[in-house]
């Protein structure tokens, strides 16, 4: 399983350095994408949000990335701009485009748990346990939300 997993990473990155030499577009957003991360880290959360929504609204992006794009800029919302209304349109998008992308469960969760409405949060959690069983963040997540259920 191990050297599936290695070989797996290897097409896709071989994938991503092809489309980067024959879509330099693909490539830019790309770069505002990675740049968004690092502001992300930095806690640089204005610039990450830019960064972000450049990226998304190239159209340059494919569908892995721009999932992710979404899901960190909703981070980005929720945990940097305190704002889970914004944070909840971009873990909904991301969803739309992959429902079974276990992180956007996860911090769709979080962002509901902010809002009080903790049924939806227990139903995102449950989700991501469910999607990434091994994942103990998640894990961690469904607990907190179980203890605030009256």
């Amino acid at each position: 399983m191990f050297i599936i997993s290695r070989l797996w990473r290897g097409l896709k990155l071989a994938g991503l350095i092809l489309m980067m030499i024959f879509q330099p577009a693909f490539a830019d957003s790309l770069n505002d994408y990675t740049a968004g991360v690092q502001a992300a880290r930095n806690n640089k959360h204005d610039e990450a949000v830019r960064l972000f929504t450049q990226a998304i609204e190239s159209g340059k992006l494919d569908e892995y990335h721009l999932v992710r794009a979404y899901t960190r800029r909703g981070h980005e919302y929720l945990v940097g701009k305190d704002d889970p209304d914004k944070a909840l349109d971009d873990y909904n998008a991301a969803l739309n485009l992959n429902p079974q992308y276990a992180e956007a469960y996860f911090e769709r969760a979080g962002a509901y748990a902010k809002k009080n409405r903790v049924k939806e949060a227990l139903a995102d959690a449950n989700k991501a346990v469910d999607l990434e069983p091994g994942i103990e963040k998640y894990r961690m997540m469904l607990d907190l939300i179980r203890k605030m259920q009256p």
